[in-house]
């Protein structure tokens, strides 16, 4: 039986989780995006040496270290919280997401 007071809690996190995570995601890829075109005209100008070998082994390991973690994260939840947490957490994640 659902209680609605848990899904009610997991959705209000959810929220807040999916906002945060939308935020923060952009900040990333900003500043990601910046130190890569920094890199580059750096290169262009002679100062330093890029190896794109080097770079996309440091992307690779930085998109395995972040798979890693949810894994964790999903295998941590599944015995923390009951289905009622898990629907409202992940309804709510979607609806942060997306808010603007």
């Amino acid at each position: 039986m659902f209680d609605i007071a848990s899904i009610g809690g997991g959705f209000v996190l959810g929220v807040a989780l999916g906002y945060a995570l939308q935020k923060v995601s952009k900040l990333i890829f900003l500043f990601g995006g910046m130190l890569l075109i920094a890199l580059f005209l750096l290169e262009q100008l002679h100062t330093i040496t890029v190896h794109n070998q080097v770079v996309l082994e440091l992307a690779n390991s930085i998109v395995q270290q972040a798979q890693t973690f949810g894994s964790w994260l999903v295998e941590r939840l599944r015995y923390m919280v009951g289905p009622e947490e898990v629907l409202g957490a992940l309804s709510g994640l979607a609806l942060g997401i997306k808010l603007k």
